[in-house]
């Protein structure tokens, strides 16, 4: 399978597990990414590639769905690092001992970021909407993924996440290459003032039609927010070139047909994720 998105995203995969992947990633052959979709799967309470636990599908069917997808990516189902996600700046380094070997996930405490220099170990963060945040050190073969929602973009976690592989590998944000994944877009995100109103002071930006990151809405006391251009402003910030950061530009919201979408269908869905690991 293979279908060209746009100039940046492809769907590839099988029948039984389609996936997202992304061309300024893929010269990076020590790395196995990409952005599942709804697409194949062999749900039954949750029809299509669901990978959430708790969503109406058997925690076995979860672990199918999973398995499928790592035999088509190319990565060990068993060596997922799965993250409690509450969308908070919550981080860890994860290795062999975060990998679940089939265990159910651990929700003892928030995790909304993972870094590692482990090979084989898989870093995913959940999203049907909010943006997962690719992070590929070629120099220190390190990599780093986060989740970033809107509370996770307003607080940077994207940067936070980039210091902690700054102090835990040695990471020069110079030379770090990152990629904002599929979520929803600008276009399609209807936000009121209380979401809006602290980006707005964060960036000071004067709110009209086409104004950076929030713009006025569709409809009147509404606004647009941006949370591609939002997390860029993030990693430019955090030291990044302009030319290192990617944006998928994918929305979730907008293809209906592949991704399931939280601003669509509310908690009636099943859970995708963004994966990300180092060749073993």
């Amino acid at each position: 399978m293979y279908r060209r998105i746009n100039e940046i995203t492809a769907l590839e995969g099988s029948d039984t597990a389609a996936y997202l992947t992304f061309e300024p990633l893929k010269r990076f052959d020590w790395i196995v990414h990409g952005f599942s979709t709804k697409l194949g799967g062999c749900g039954e309470g949750m029809e299509g590639l669901n990978l959430g636990f708790g969503r109406g599908d058997s925690d076995d069917i979860v672990f199918k769905n999973w398995a499928l997808l790592g035999s088509a990516a190319g990565f060990d189902p068993a060596k997922i690092s799965f993250p409690n996600q509450l969308h908070t700046t919550c981080l860890r380094v994860a290795g062999k001992d975060t990998e679940s070997h089939g265990r159910t996930p651990d929700t003892s405490a928030p995790v909304d970021g993972q870094v590692t220099d482990t090979p084989g170990t898989v870093l995913i963060s959940y999203g049907a909407d909010c943006a997962p945040i690719f992070l590929i050190d070629e120099e220190h073969h390190a990599i780093g993924l986060c989740h970033s929602g809107w509370k996770g973009t307003l607080n940077s976690i994207a940067k936070c996440t980039i210091e902690l592989m700054s102090r835990t590998y040695g990471t020069d944000p110079k030379a770090l290459k990152a990629l904002i994944g599929p979520s929803i877009s600008k276009e399609n995100y209807e936000v009121g003032e209380d979401v809006a109103g602290p980006f707005i002071e964060k960036y000071k930006i004067d709110v009209a039609p086409d104004s950076d990151i929030v713009s006025a809405g569709k409809r009147e006391g509404k606004y647009q927010l941006d949370l591609w251009a939002a997390n860029r402003a993030v990693l430019l910030d955090a030291g990044l070139l302009p030319g290192n950061v990617y944006v998928s530009g994918f929305c979730t919201f907008k293809h209906e047909d592949i991704t399931w979408s939280h601003r669509r269908t509310g908690m009636a869905r099943g859970a995708m994720a963004g994966f990300l690991a180092i060749r073993e």
